[in-house]
């Protein structure tokens, strides 16, 4: 019983936590006698954007082995404007790690970028976009404590960057249009169990 107790009790401590707390912004076109015209179907320019919410996913490490999770948040956008749509996504803030709420220790942006993403490497996490940029078709599947990740992530734009456009359309939205937006993070058990987050912007606007 003892060593069993020892067990669960390390793989708890090895336990990591991390959640990204999702903002959505929208954008509209010029007001009806403003702008073009042509740029509207019905004098309807206005743009929603919706998200699923905040993401969670959980990871477990085990010994000297890195643990990867992923899952997904799914963005809606609908518009009538005929010109489609711009779909960015970037951090809230400079620091693109996800930071250790207890213990001060991060999970760091992974340097793959949307047009040269890369596999995760342990303590990294990042985003992927199924057939946008340098991501390839995927398909991305949800995944809980695996093997390290084959498919390639990008990070997240610095707010003092461009944040990517991960989707650009040239037709209406209506009805909505979803994306999947794929988070992913692997971890080892160098690092403290804690819960770690980071927050990540998606704006939408009128092309």
């Amino acid at each position: 019983m003892g060593k069993t107790n020892s067990m669960k009790y390390l793989t708890l401590l090895s336990g990591i936590l991390f959640g990204l707390v999702l903002f959505t912004n929208s954008s509209f076109a010029n007001p009806y006698g403003d702008g073009n015209y042509g740029a509207c179907q019905f004098n309807d320019c206005t743009i929603s954007l919706t998200t699923s919410g905040s993401i969670s996913v959980n990871i477990t490490p085990v010994g000297g082995s890195t643990t990867c999770s992923d899952n997904n948040d799914s963005v809606g956008v609908n518009t009538d404007s005929s010109t489609g749509y711009s779909l960015t996504l970037g951090d809230n803030d400079t620091n693109t790690n996800l930071v250790g709420a207890s213990h001060g220790s991060n999970i760091t942006s992974t340097t793959g970028s949307f047009g040269s993403p890369s596999t995760l490497s342990a303590n990294h996490w990042g985003y992927r976009v199924d057939g946008a940029g340098g991501f390839g078709s995927g398909p991305t599947s949800s995944g809980s404590n695996t093997s390290p990740l084959t498919l390639g992530f990008a990070g997240v734009q610095s707010s003092s960057n461009t944040p990517d456009t991960i989707v650009s359309t040239n037709s209406p939205a209506d009805p909505t249009q979803t994306t999947n937006v794929w988070y992913g993070a692997c971890s080892d058990t160098t690092i403290p169990a804690d819960t770690y987050s980071d927050t990540v912007i998606y704006t939408a606007v009128v092309n």
